[in-house]
């Protein structure tokens, strides 16, 4: 009996060691992120010994800062596409299955218990519930803490066959940290689908953007040094043969306006067949009014997801500028937001009024104008609709944008807020229709003369005048 008892005993203390050996593996492996602990050098092993070569380690932090090197610089920056997470062998295509598409990953540190990998998707609507999207990040070599997504349909998607859906993937604390999360592996499953050489083929490796991006401090690019700007226009792919001549007037009368910088989504077809046009929009990237992206996500779909995948590019150009400008003006190249010239001078006029630091953006209704009359020498509708309006909204504060409102606000009590054409109006150059527009009566019926813009005239034309000399000194 006392043997028996003896046994029990060291058979009771190797279990009780063994569940305290786990413990603590798992507290290492929970707070690995701490990369202090993991750092390995062997200079100082070493320094007893002078005649022995020194072999300098690769630390855990040059690990990850090489891997976010390897990672963007295969994914060019100026290039938006998306990425398929199929293979030869994969799950989805023995399922005879759509894929499903990434375009481009967030760290969304802008609550501070709650931090987020968000990954915008293209996915066949039809197979939304059978998506397991997980996210997995790299700690050091060999090792990642893996992330379910939970999925969020945008709801601009207009029952077309592909949509538009953003993934979360919420951070645990310990992996909030200070070191940037800098890539992430994305995979349809908890691992990569693999073939039979091993190899994944069922994953992809995104660059991870921070935002707003002065959060955390030391991720890339650093605070110090982005210069916030106060306004940005966010324009819609362009496609087929846009006009050079109204392209140029937009730019030149939103600067005089007050847009200080404009995110541009250019498609094959415009780097294909229109010469004149791309050179202006070069010219504009080149003295750092515009940002250029070469729009591709929707080349393997076409008439199978909404208007270019219009959407996409309107969240695409939300999270880029988040933290990089103060207010992002959503609007085509046929659109305008003037404000009210007896009240305002600019967009910073108006928005010294209007915000208040309550609401996360605005919402401008709008009159359709005659497409091809001047600025000058104006006409519009006497109604307005209160459909087809566009947004000035903050960034930082938005969730998800739809294309003529503010879906949903990241902090929930700063509401979006209506503006009533007295205060400012978008001017629509393009005929008139009733579409959508049931409830504002006889809308087309009866127009009248608007002088508004005779205001920013001078302005305009100086504007317009350096854009052109900039253009014929660059041809020579």
């Amino acid at each position: 009996k006392q043997m028996t008892r003896c046994c029990m005993t060291w058979r009771n203390g190797l279990i009780a060691v063994a569940i305290i050996y786990f413990i603590l593996a798992f507290m290492c492996l929970m707070y690995l992120p701490n990369f202090d602990s993991l750092l390995i050098d062997s200079d100082k092993a070493d320094s007893k010994d002078h005649h022995k070569p020194r072999h300098r380690h690769i630390l855990v932090r040059e690990w990850l800062k090489q891997r976010c090197e390897n990672v963007s610089s295969a994914r060019p920056a100026d290039v938006v596409t998306s990425y398929p997470l199929t293979g030869s062998v994969g799950i989805r295509n023995q399922q005879q299955q759509p894929p499903l598409r990434v375009m481009s990953a967030y760290y969304d540190a802008r609550k501070e218990l709650s931090h987020y990998i968000r990954v915008l998707t293209i996915l066949p609507r039809s197979a939304k519930s059978t998506v397991n999207l997980h996210c997995h990040v790299p700690l050091a070599p060999g090792l990642h803490f893996t992330v379910p997504g939970t999925p969020y349909e945008m709801n601009e998607n207009h029952a077309m066959p592909y949509g538009a859906y953003v993934f979360s993937c919420a951070l645990p604390p310990h992996l909030q940290v200070s070191d940037p999360i800098c890539s992430v592996l994305i995979t349809d499953g908890p691992e990569p689908i693999r073939d039979l050489d091993g190899r994944p083929v069922s994953s992809v490796e995104l660059p991870v953007l921070t935002v707003p991006r002065e959060i955390p401090t030391n991720a890339l690019p650093t605070a110090s040094a982005i210069s916030p700007r106060q306004f940005t226009v966010c324009v819609p792919p362009l496609f087929g043969s846009p006009s050079d001549r109204k392209l140029l007037d937009f730019v030149e009368m939103s600067r005089a306006l007050g847009a200080e910088h404009f995110v541009f989504y250019l498609t094959d077809e415009i780097y294909s067949n229109n010469g004149v046009l791309l050179k202006l929009l070069t010219s504009y990237a080149s003295r750092g009014l515009a940002t250029l992206f070469h729009w591709k996500p929707v080349n393997e779909f076409r008439s199978q997801i909404h208007y270019h995948g219009q959407v996409l590019a309107v969240h695409h150009c939300l999270y880029w500028n988040m933290g990089l400008s103060k207010y992002a003006v959503f609007q085509d190249f046929d659109e305008l937001l003037v404000p009210n010239s007896a009240k305002y001078k600019s967009w910073t006029d108006l928005a010294k009024d209007i915000d208040d630091g309550t609401h996360c953006g605005f919402r401008f209704f709008s009159a359709f104008f005659e497409p091809d009359q001047s600025y000058f020498d104006a006409k519009r509708t006497a109604g307005v609709s209160r459909v087809r309006t566009k947004c000035m909204v903050k960034p930082d504060l938005i969730f998800e944008m739809g294309i003529h409102h503010i879906s949903k606000q990241n902090i929930e009590e700063m509401t979006p807020e209506n503006k009533e054409p007295d205060v400012a109006l978008l001017h629509h150059y393009s005929r008139c229709t009733m579409a959508f527009d049931n409830g504002a009566g006889d809308l087309c019926s009866k127009y009248i003369a608007d002088t508004e813009l005779h205001f920013w005239r001078k302005q305009f034309e100086k504007f317009k005048l350096e854009t052109v000399h900039a253009l014929n000194s660059s041809s020579r």
